[in-house]
């Protein structure tokens, strides 16, 4: 689905209806962020294999839709009609397919794939649908490309379900050393990738009526809006997707072989809630120090990998280990 002027009179008639307060708030649930967060919390507290299928999909997922913004270059709604509300937060790279779509396609969908709870999966498909809307409500995307975004989730998570952590196919097809094999050659492919998309859009750069759309409201003279706009995404953006890639993926398979990633009946909701908080600081002070001695991108979104699939798995291991000894 194109956007037309049908698509673009929709869009101003529900935020002629009052709800972009609303969808502002339900919009951050499709953050990468929150999406990488969530996923963190049920891998250390409520179900590791859970969470280690869904942090996979999470980080396979966010190049992958990166990539198909660039290739297809389509412009979000608000670019290109004036009558449009612009959102709080307005982004600039490419609109299809859309990101948050996809992104909570991927976590929540994952969740209603996996999880045995019919609340869950309830609630879970409840959370992409609204996050569908509210991208359409806020002008950031239209109905097709919400759609769009749902559908590469749905690819991604089947994807997963076969050939990830507990995977239908997996048994087959994955050792340590061919799993090894396959990150490595996924995070090369991606950053050559990543690399000649970046170029690309450097040198096509924006279409002149998006420009002129923008800069009638003017939201075209800020120049680093300008540079955003332009380029279409960043190879920073590449390399923080490759490091949590490689570090979530290498995390996972140490984990996996030294037996972390196990069921957690035993332990007592303060215990989960222990696991969480201590992966939470972790988080913080890896944020904090990469920022104050200016690691590089590629480096400290792979110490963030591993420290949450690994680092937060093991010390919790020796700790409860040591804890029995002494007693």
């Amino acid at each position: 689905m194109l956007l037309d002027e049908h698509q673009l009179d929709l869009i101003h008639r529900l935020q002629s209806m009052g709800l972009m307060p609303t969808m502002e708030v339900i919009t951050r649930l499709g953050s990468f962020e929150l999406i990488v967060a969530v996923a963190g919390v049920i891998y250390w507290s409520v179900s590791p294999r859970l969470g280690a299928r869904l942090a996979i999909a999470a980080v396979l997922s966010s190049p992958l839709n990166r990539g198909l913004k660039l290739v297809l270059g389509a412009p979000r709604p608000f670019w290109l009609d004036t009558r449009l509300l612009i959102p709080s937060d307005p982004s600039f790279s490419y609109g299809m397919p859309s990101g948050h779509a996809q992104s909570t396609g991927v976590l929540y969908g994952g969740l209603a794939a996996w999880c045995s709870s019919p609340v869950v999966r309830g609630l879970a498909l409840c959370v992409v649908v609204l996050v569908g809307a509210s991208r359409v409500v806020l002008g950031l995307h239209s109905v097709g490309q919400v759609l769009a975004g749902w559908v590469v989730a749905v690819v991604v998570v089947w994807c997963v379900s076969r050939w990830g952590p507990g995977g239908r196919r997996r048994h087959r097809l994955w050792t340590a050393r061919t799993a090894a094999v396959a990150v490595v050659a996924v995070a090369a492919l991606t950053l050559v990738v990543g690399a000649g998309l970046t170029a690309r859009a450097h040198a096509r750069g924006p279409d002149p009526a998006w420009v002129a759309s923008l800069a009638e409201r003017g939201l075209y003279q800020d120049q680093e809006i300008a540079e955003e706009f332009s380029s279409g995404s960043e190879y920073s953006d590449w390399l923080e997707d490759v490091g949590l890639f490689v570090g979530v993926s290498a995390g996972l398979l140490a984990a996996w072989q030294r037996g972390l990633i196990h069921p957690l009946d035993r332990l007592s909701l303060a215990r989960r809630a222990l696991r969480s908080v201590v992966g939470g600081i972790g988080v913080v002070v890896i944020s904090v120090g990469s920022a104050v001695f200016g690691a590089a991108d590629l480096v400290t979104s792979a110490v963030l990998g591993l420290w949450m699939a690994y680092a937060v798995p093991q010390i919790l291991a020796a700790h409860r280990h040591a804890s029995s000894v002494l007693r």
